[in-house]
């Protein structure tokens, strides 16, 4: 898989006729060459690929990706100060005339850092350049995204049993965490959203200390990683019968979720997507209450690339991962998301969640 990886590059490199790639976020490196280290560069040219981490991670770099050697021809190398040192001084761009760095992953110090050391290397800044190969989800990584979401569907339904009148928001994000960690998960894939009653409008609300009360709604949104690998699931309950006006309100989200779930497939575009869910929550005169985008991708990160938007015309990949999650937020009042993940085939989706959408009165 690595090696595969290894040559998407340099097919890269041949298109665009770099010398050079430098991967330098953890995310993409791993992706590239398996290592699992939060501190690492990996620099591929036609003839070699090279791993550039430090001390810490000399024993676990060698095990991960110097194994895979034979396969990938990745060479582990230990920087003594910085990687761009160790990259100037063993020479490793010495016979580069240019270099190709992704610019939705690097810093302008860092890219000014580069021009700086290397001046006779010509920057190529490129925004995400294997976007696409990494949506494309390899059997293995399907494997650990179906194991991240098997945990946070058991911490859901456990958390379904504690829930009640006056617990605070803190409280219940807190056993969410708990939970996730002794059920093997490596860390929250993002902080948990728990969001009671008014709260519940803040799409990217912080738990507080509000305590819950009966006959409201509560947004949850948690995940976790497990083998690299992110979930991402939101639910809305209630804790006892909510009016009236969450009820229909939910229905809608309900419907407008089920809507794009069904139709989700790859080879279409993005925005279309978007759209079918949009369409439901804008007939039912909501429209103004959704405000945030259908979903996004999921894999080494918990938000990848395609981001699943009305305006966004990326064409939805073979094997990708992506969230679905329409919402609509009434201001001082409640807050309603339902998101599944689901994993995209030209025939149509996979849910990865077995947690049920319909409402959960509590």
């Amino acid at each position: 898989m690595h090696a595969a990886r290894i040559d998407a590059v340099r097919k890269f490199l041949l298109e665009k006729n770099f010398d050079a790639f430098l991967l330098t976020d953890p995310p993409d490196v791993r992706w590239c060459c398996g290592f699992t280290g939060s501190s690492g560069f990996l620099l591929v040219d036609q003839s070699r690929a090279t791993l550039i981490t430090d001390s810490r991670y000399q024993v676990q770099a060698v095990a991960e990706v110097g194994k895979a050697s034979g396969l990938s021809g990745v060479k582990v190398e230990i920087q003594r100060e910085s990687a761009i040192d160790h990259i100037s001084e063993s020479g490793l761009l010495s016979r580069a005339g240019s270099l190709g760095i992704d610019s939705w992953r690097i810093t302008v110090a860092f890219a000014a850092d580069l021009e700086e050391r290397f001046p006779d290397v010509e920057l190529h800044p490129i925004p995400s350049p294997f976007k696409v190969q990494i949506a494309e989800k390899h059997g293995t990584e399907v494997a650990a995204l179906r194991r991240a979401q098997a945990v946070t569907d058991a911490v859901f339904d456990e958390i379904l049993q504690s829930i009640r009148p006056g617990l605070t928001e803190v409280e219940i994000a807190s056993e969410i965490v708990h939970a996730h960690l002794i059920r093997g998960a490596e860390e929250m894939s993002f902080p948990p959203i728990v969001a009671s009653g008014p709260n519940g409008a803040l799409p990217h609300a912080r738990p507080s200390k509000r305590r819950i009360r009966n006959g409201e709604l509560i947004v949850l949104d948690f995940g976790c990683f497990v083998d690299g690998y992110a979930s991402d699931m939101s639910r809305t309950i209630s804790v006892g019968r909510p009016d009236a006006d969450a009820l229909k309100a939910y229905d809608v989200v309900h419907s407008a979720q089920r809507a794009a779930q069904d139709e989700a497939q790859s080879g279409m575009r993005a925005g279309e997507l978007d759209r079918i869910a949009r369409e439901v929550i804008e007939k039912a005169g909501y429209g103004k209450t959704f405000i945030h985008s259908l979903g996004h991708g999921l894999g080494l990160r918990v938000h990848e690339w395609p981001r699943i938007a009305r305006r966004c015309d990326d064409i939805l990949p073979e094997n990708a991962v992506i969230t679905i999650e329409p919402g609509i937020y009434v201001a001082d009042s409640f807050g309603i998301r339902i998101e599944n993940s689901v994993l995209l085939s030209s025939s149509g989706s996979e849910q990865l969640p077995k947690s049920d959408t319909s409402l959960i009165v509590i």
